[in-house]
């Protein structure tokens, strides 16, 4: 009898287990897909500012 108590337990935990890597695998493809979009913000911003000469005021630690 303790078998099928234990038994819907650990086909919880099982299961439990699978939609938390189910999860974490979307939450991972989510950050993939937000930093490939910063990535390619950024790159359109360099662009622009190297196209506008933008960059010629602009070093390392100035910011003005």
């Amino acid at each position: 009898m303790k078998q099928l108590v234990m038994l819907p337990k650990a086909a919880f935990a099982v299961g439990a287990s699978l939609a938390r890597e189910a999860s974490t695998a979307v939450y991972l493809m989510h950050r993939v897909f937000v930093l490939r979009g910063q990535a390619s913000l950024l790159q359109i911003a360099l662009r622009l500012a190297v196209a506008t000469g933008f960059t010629d005021d602009v070093h390392p630690g100035n910011f003005n």
